[in-house]
């Protein structure tokens, strides 16, 4: 009966890391395929060689895409992995459908660092949000690159890069602290798909985490904020693999396939009995 039992249970280990294991390289083959749409469809048509001229020309690139024309009401992907959901659309979906500032904001993150240039989210908060119908604080996307040893600010939505009065990139502190930059930067906005709301996307407030997207996740940034500081929890910024469905998904299964196989052959090892022979030494 025990070893009917044990040919049932490695079958069953056999097949679900079987599983997983082909999920992994599934995902992993999505990966570069995507990878190589980008670089064919987008990347292939840069030809600079400063940080500033290749940003400027993927920020216009992604601010180029189909639109959904009004804000809040994103695109159908027409995605039926349930990961895939949560994660979000990968930037291959984005490329071909358009989307609001979120989507485009991972568009652009992916192309800046297959060009080797450090990007990340910033998410703009606004308190007042329901005055203009938003359903949360987050109200808007950018991007922040690092371009010649700073971050600046990038808006693919509006393709917007605000300009210091040095005539430099300005980043999120510049433009927070000084309204002529702003102002400046949005006067040059192009509206064509979708106004620009002054006074909702402001950025007297920001973070680089949707904390609301985790479970009890305004209470987590809350208690994080009480035991480091406000300022230290609003920076810690989304990790890039999370703006890589694919990668981060083949990196998932990969390590349950892992988990599978360890949890394997610690079960087989504690369960198979052992006995003594007459020398004390212990056998199977």
């Amino acid at each position: 009966m025990r070893t009917r039992y044990n040919r049932i249970y490695n079958w069953t280990v056999l097949i679900l890391f079987s599983m997983t294991l082909l999920h992994g390289v599934f995902y992993t083959v999505m990966n570069y395929r995507e990878d190589s749409f980008l670089k064919q469809n987008f990347l292939s048509k840069i030809h600079y060689n400063k940080e500033e001229n290749i940003l400027l020309s993927l920020l216009q690139l992604s601010f180029n895409l189909p639109s959904h024309k009004r804000p809040g009401n994103p695109p159908k992907y027409n995605i039926a992995n349930p990961l895939l959901k949560i994660l979000g659309p990968p930037a291959k979906h984005i490329a071909e459908k358009g989307g609001h500032c979120g989507r485009r904001s991972r568009l652009l993150i992916n192309l800046l660092h297959k060009k080797n240039i450090k990007a990340r989210k910033v998410h703009l908060i606004n308190q007042n949000y329901k005055k203009h119908g938003h359903t949360h604080e987050y109200v808007h996307a950018v991007v922040e690159a690092f371009i010649n040893g700073s971050w600046v600010v990038a808006d693919p939505l509006y393709n917007i890069v605000y300009m210091n009065e040095n005539g430099e990139m300005a980043g999120l502190n510049e433009i927070q602290s000084n309204p002529k930059i702003f102002k400046e930067g949005i006067r040059h906005a192009d509206t064509k798909y979708v106004d620009y709301l002054e006074d909702l996307y402001t950025y007297a407030e920001y973070r680089k985490f949707i904390w609301n997207s985790l479970p009890w996740g305004d209470f987590i940034r809350i208690f994080l904020a009480n035991k480091f500081g406000k300022m230290r929890v609003d920076m810690l910024s989304i990790p890039y693999i999370l703006e890589k469905p694919y990668l981060c998904l083949a990196i998932m299964s990969y390590l349950m396939s892992l988990f599978i196989l360890i949890q394997f052959f610690v079960i087989n090892h504690y369960s198979t009995p052992h006995c003594q022979d007459q020398n004390g030494s212990k056998i199977r």
